[in-house]
């Protein structure tokens, strides 16, 4: 069970959860309750991934076996943290976006685990590559945030949400290969690295160490725009206060869509900012 200390839990209460963490939460759940009222097991066989299942041409397995799983324990862990790392990521990235990282995850942990440890027949199902994926954005994003795990629903463990995506990726690759206890260990594996690479791309520090401060490039931008367009402007406009909590959103905004989506009056007021700091 995953949750965020402080502030941050009654902040995702108040916004409440997004439209496609809900939808992935109903939909996962809605095809456990018909796999359990079906018996025979024909669903795995024809949905969970495989390499002989995908030898016969049933290539939505790559897809499809993440909204399986094989007990409600199982169920209830990736619902958990599909809930508590979904509601914030859906907010930061958009429905569109967080929905392909969930299934990207997803995808490129069944794929991780087809090559490491699916060669002998077996069947990988489960929501962890993808949930995991997550948690590898999530740590990317915000290393620093404290969490709060229940470790088997009962015992508190606080840490940073980079050192949690540490110790599930140790976990991982100690057992890589082996399955040990029913868990497809690759599949964590390789979907935390896919959403930790994500997540260093999305985030203000970039890849491979260059610190990039989003502030010092969109003050670069600006600088350049005042360089090459001149303006008459009015001293009562100079003068106008700047309400620098809107600052903040459209930088915010920045972040997760580009400056290509920001309208005349946020740049403009992005220009005033900049003059006033």
């Amino acid at each position: 069970m995953w949750q965020s200390n402080g502030f941050q839990r009654i902040h995702l209460a108040s916004r409440g959860i997004g439209s496609m963490t809900k939808t992935l939460l109903i939909i996962t759940v809605g095809v456990f309750v018909l796999v359990w009222s079906t018996p025979g097991g024909a669903f795995e066989r024809v949905f969970g991934l495989s390499r002989i299942g995908l030898a016969e041409g049933k290539l939505w397995q790559v897809v499809s076996y993440m909204f399986l799983h094989g007990s409600f324990m199982h169920l209830l862990g990736n619902m958990l943290g599909l809930y508590f790392f979904g509601t914030e990521l859906e907010q930061r990235l958009g429905s569109r976006r967080f929905l392909l990282l969930y299934l990207g995850c997803g995808l490129l942990g069944g794929l991780g685990w087809l090559m490491l440890s699916g060669r002998g027949g077996g069947v990988c199902i489960g929501a962890s590559g993808a949930v995991l994926g997550m948690v590898g954005t999530f740590a990317a994003l915000y290393p620093r945030r404290q969490l709060t795990l229940l470790v088997f629903y009962v015992l508190p463990v606080t840490l940073t949400a980079r050192t949690l995506a540490l110790v599930i990726g140790g976990i991982s690759l100690l057992f890589l290969g082996s399955d040990a206890g029913g868990i497809a260990h690759a599949a964590h594996l390789a979907g935390g690295i896919a959403g930790y690479v994500y997540g260093l791309h999305l985030s203000d520090h970039g890849l491979g160490g260059v610190n990039w401060r989003l502030d010092r490039m969109l003050s670069d931008w600006m600088a350049r725009r005042r360089r090459t367009r001149f303006r008459v402007v009015s001293k009562s406009t100079v003068d106008e206060p700047v309400d620098w909590q809107a600052v903040d959103r459209i930088l915010v905004k920045v972040r997760a869509t580009g400056m290509q989506s920001l309208t005349a009056a946020e740049r403009d007021l992005l220009d005033r900012a900049s003059r006033k700091g």
